[in-house]
């Protein structure tokens, strides 16, 4: 009941008038007969929520700090929260693509056995009061979070900033000097790789045309030589978009490449990798020597993180953009089934260097490959006569795009011969012995193999000859 009093006049009987009544009636059911889910009850709600919230000091909000961060001590000029606080130390450190604190949920795991240069952008630091800044990284926090959510879309908050992004993009843009700076470069280059993890080509495609407009203003390929890391981040964005499409994405610069073999070089000729003769005598020629040259790089990242300290970030910059290009160039040429399995696994290696967290990224048309090729006739007397590189490239697949769950692993499993007491310890060494960077593959590696061996019923009694 109300908590306020109202008078009404009374005739000479002591009986209230008709819309007295009325009145009286309505301040009687306050309250009462109400649905709390109503539209009214929830708008009243909010209103009363918004009434009593106490308004927010900008100098108080700045002075809070939940936990010590070490984006910290940046002057922030904006009210924003502390997660897309540290986004933004991260892109000041040229680290836009590494956004967590873990590695399992790192977007970029290759930064934990590359060093690439992290201040190659300190002559031009973006500004913190710069709104399309602050919505574009808060946008990428939240597009980041519905992607770690299993088939989630987009949610209203990430199109919000997203709106508001590309409205304060296109004004930015239309400036004569807008490709000269670095934080709009960075932006586009993270509106095009979402919409590819998204899906959504025809965004995709609009980033891509800018992105390629901005490379060139900047002086192209000369241009990206200077820029090692963006050179890679680029080199991902084409990886991506070509393995989740089927269809070849817009060049940035025209590849240039060779197949001269790269085991002679520095420092490859030192950390020498034997070669797997069966597979040798049996593959492609082409195909063969950049396997083998992605033996030698995979061989020299392992051994270099075993002396604790990490692989030259420019050196394997040039040498996996080298590979790349030499990949996707004979795929489309190979005419024997081992061949294509073999290509797959190289392909999937490329993939393991970025992803997003708690999810693998849907390289649809990767995915879809591996399947048919698993599924063709072929495979079964493959994996009798060569089990170790068949065994390859399911695990590849595994770490990277292909879903445990999927019907044919099952049923490429149960044709190896493992004995019942095989551990991750044997398979690993086989592995290694192939193509296996330890600190991007081995704990979803062993994850995978653990689950499928401990599913399987053993009644095999030959090892698999990894």
């Amino acid at each position: 009941m109300s908590a306020k009093f109202t008078f009404v006049a009374v005739k000479g009987a002591g009986k209230p008038q008709g819309s007295d009544r009325t009145l009286i009636r309505s301040h009687c059911m306050q309250g009462k007969n109400k649905r709390e889910d109503s539209r009214r009850s929830m708008k009243k709600k909010k209103k009363q929520l918004n009434a009593a919230a106490p308004e927010e000091n900008p100098e108080t909000l700045a002075a809070i700090h939940w936990y010590p961060t070490p984006s910290s001590n940046i002057p922030y000029t904006l009210r924003i929260d502390h997660l897309s606080q540290n986004l933004i130390y991260k892109f000041l450190m040229c680290d836009v693509l590494l956004v967590e604190p873990v590695v399992e949920t790192q977007i970029s795991p290759i930064e934990n056995c590359v060093d690439f240069d992290v201040f190659e952008t300190t002559s031009n630091n973006p500004h913190l009061n710069d709104p399309l800044f602050s919505h574009a990284m808060t946008f990428i926090r939240s597009a980041i979070q519905d992607l770690a959510l299993v088939n989630q879309r987009p949610s209203h908050i990430t199109y919000n900033h997203l709106s508001q992004t590309l409205a304060l993009l296109n004004k930015d843009l239309s400036t004569e000097a807008a490709y000269q700076k670095e934080t709009t470069l960075h932006i586009v280059i993270m509106l095009t790789l979402l919409s590819v993890v998204f899906r959504d080509w025809n965004a995709a495609g609009a980033h891509m045309n800018g992105l390629m407009r901005i490379i060139d203003l900047r002086g192209g390929a000369s241009y990206l030589n200077t820029r090692p890391k963006m050179r890679y981040q680029i080199d991902r964005l084409t990886t991506a978009w070509t393995l989740s499409s089927g269809s070849r994405a817009p060049q940035i610069t025209l590849p240039s490449f060779s197949w001269t073999t790269l085991c002679t070089l520095e420092p490859f000729n030192t950390h020498p990798c034997v070669h797997i003769y069966p597979l040798r005598a049996i593959l492609d020629a082409d195909l063969y020597a950049i396997f083998h040259d992605l033996q030698h790089i995979a061989t020299a990242i392992n051994i270099t993180i075993d002396s604790q300290i990490k692989f030259h970030g420019n050196c394997f910059q040039k040498l996996i953009s080298h590979l790349q290009y030499r990949i996707q160039h004979i795929e489309r040429t190979l005419k024997h089934h081992v061949d294509e399995l073999v290509c797959l696994g190289m392909l999937c290696i490329l993939t393991t260097s970025f992803k997003i967290p708690k999810r693998k990224i849907p390289y649809t048309y990767l995915q879809d490959r591996i399947r048919v090729a698993f599924e063709h006739p072929e495979t079964s007397p493959l994996i009798r006569l060569n089990p170790s590189a068949v065994f390859w490239v399911v695990m590849m697949g595994l770490v990277s795009v292909v879903d445990l769950d999927e019907g044919w692993v099952r049923e490429a499993w149960g044709l190896f011969k493992v004995q019942k007491d095989a551990g991750w310890a044997t398979a690993r060494r086989g592995l290694m012995e192939m193509v296996w960077i330890e600190c991007l593959h081995d704990r979803l590696g062993e994850k995978a193999y653990t689950r499928l061996m401990g599913e399987r019923d053993m009644r095999i009694d030959d090892p698999l000859a990894l």
